[in-house]
This record gives structure tokens, C-alpha cells and sequence, in this order.
């Protein structure tokens, strides 16, 4: 069997969809893609995707995403379907997008590999990358709270819980360097809103800026991910976090989603508390693999 590689096309939606399908069933994984997702890709990424064919079979994909703020960093992933593994396919897929990451000028990569799947674990190990972070995957079912539970208490006044727009560019990527330690650029923002599955939303407070929230709606699968529940210093310990929190939970509630999701880090004991109190419970754990070209 010879394998094709080539960059990905509108062409290919089909076949990744049903790679997507068989995956999902073996691996117990949650990709998905929706029509405005896949539009949003071919435009925005389509030059970091590489396809693999065996004969007019869409086998595998490789993925390099560059960040967009510092292109010397990218996140790379490899997925082959569970019938073509272990011959090799992995590997040319791998190749081939090394030589992508190279062309661009990627010096370090990172690899979220979930630490239950071995074969996926030591398929990065094998190829250098070594874990440098552990990451908790944790879950609210929402079907499962009362309507009359959700609601927002006004008791903070003179505040404003909104959709963010370009113009938040410079305050958000304060935030995201005050909470985060993330140096990005005011365009940062902009870039995120061009993801028609994302919402970024903003807190004020007096007219103050002083925190963000991130949801991104996979409406295909019911479930909403929740990232970045920022807040500023000054305001920390007063009951913020959980009322973006909530706020989000609702957002998702009021859009009929069946599960939340998010990404807590291993040394982040604040947030993993604050998610436990708000009902999430541990549901996988992330390695953060990383790799210098």
C-alpha cells in the first residue's frame, strides 16, 4: 500500500468526517466538524493540514497550527484510522509535516496526547517529545442541573457581562499576560472571533475591564468547552471566577448543550477547586508533550 500526502481540500470533508467517525468510536475521543469549522480551516490553516490516501481511502491527517503570536511555536497532531496503524502511516504523515514546520520556521512543538492511549504516548516518545505539563479534562453534565439553580444573582453591581468585540483587542491581551503569562498581540482577539465556534466574553466592572471567559459550541456534538476564566488581580478572591463560571454554564444551558468541558492545568489548584465546586468532575487527563526542532 503506498500513501498519498497531500495539503488538505474542501474535497476531503467527507473522508475526514468518516475518519473523524471510527476514531471517535475507538479511541473514545470528541473531534468533530461542522461545515463553518471546516470553511474556517481551509481559509485561516489550510497550508498546516496534510491529508494521507490509500488508493481513495482518507486514511490519516497531520496537523501543524503556528501561533499566530509567535511562529516559532506550533501544536502538531497525527491521527490515523485504527485499521492503518502501526505500518508506517504515522510516520510519513509525521515527516512530512516536520519538513511543514521547518519551512515555516517553527523551532518548538507541542503534542496533547490523552495518557490512556499508550500507543500514542510512545509514538510521540519515540520521536522525542517529552511531557512537560499534565492537564485534567473535566465535565459538567448540564442536563443534569435544575433550571431554577441557574440563576445569575445580581448581587455584584454596576457590572457587565458581554461579547467581546476587536476593539477589547489591547485589554484582552493584558489579561491573558496578567492571568496566563501568555504574550500576545492585539490582534490576538480579532484572530479568535474569525472561529465562527467561538464566543469570547468580557467582564467590567464600574466600567473597568477585569475579567474574560472563552466558550467554543460543538453544537454537532452537545457540548460546550470552556477556556481561559480570566481575572484580573485586583478583583481576585471576590467571587469573580465563579460568576464567569456560571455565566458560561448558563450560555450553554440557554443554548440547549448537554455537557461542559474544560482544560485544567496540573498546577493551576485554584481553578481545579473552582471547577469541583461548580460540579465538573475529572473525566480524562492530557499529557502536554513538547519537542525542539
Amino acid at each position: 500500500m503506498a500513501l498519498r500526502i497531500r495539503r488538505i481540500e474542501k474535497k476531503d470533508k467527507q473522508g475526514i468526517n468518516d475518519l473523524i467517525e471510527v476514531v471517535n468510536k475507538i479511541d473514545n475521543l470528541g473531534y468533530s466538524l461542522t461545515e463553518a469549522w471546516f470553511d474556517y480551516v481551509i481559509t485561516e490553516a489550510g497550508e498546516g493540514i496534510l491529508v494521507g490516501y490509500d488508493d481513495d481511502q482518507l486514511i490519516g491527517l497531520a496537523t501543524c497550527m503556528v501561533n499566530s503570536v509567535d511562529i516559532g511555536q506550533a501544536i502538531f497532531n497525527v491521527v490515523v484510522h485504527p485499521e492503518f496503524r502501526n505500518k508506517g502511516f504515522g510516520s510519513s504523515l509525521y515527516n512530512k509535516i516536520v519538513e511543514h514546520a521547518k519551512e515555516q520556521q517553527v523551532k518548538t512543538v507541542e503534542a496533547y496526547v490523552k495518557k490512556r492511549l499508550n500507543d500514542a504516548v510512545g509514538f510521540a516518545e519515540k520521536r522525542s517529545f517529552r511531557v512537560v505539563l499534565y492537564s485534567w479534562q473535566m465535565e459538567l453534565e448540564l442536563e443534569a442541573i435544575p433550571a431554577e439553580t441557574m440563576v445569575i444573582h445580581e448581587e455584584k453591581e454596576n457590572h457587565c457581562f458581554r461579547k467581546a468585540t476587536i476593539e477589547d483587542g489591547d485589554d484582552y491581551a493584558r489579561m491573558m499576560h496578567e492571568c496566563f503569562g501568555d504574550d500576545i498581540g492585539a490582534d490576538a482577539l480579532e484572530q479568535l472571533l474569525k472561529d465562527p465556534s467561538v464566543s469570547v466574553y468580557m467582564l467590567e466592572h464600574k466600567g473597568k475591564k477585569i475579567g474574560s471567559t472563552t466558550i467554543q459550541f460543538r453544537k454537532n456534538l452537545s457540548l460546550g468547552y470552556i477556556f481561559d476564566v480570566a481575572v484580573v488581580k485586583d478583583y481576585r478572591g471576590q467571587g469573580w471566577g465563579s460568576y464567569l463560571l456560571q455565566r458560561c454554564i448558563l450560555e450553554l444551558k440557554q443554548k440547549e448543550i448537554k455537557t461542559a468541558s474544560l482544560l485544567v492545568a496540573g498546577e493551576n489548584k485554584n481553578a481545579l477547586n473552582l471547577y469541583k465546586k461548580a460540579g465538573f468532575k475529572e473525566a480524562d487527563t492530557n499529557l502536554i508533550m513538547q519537542k525542539v526542532l
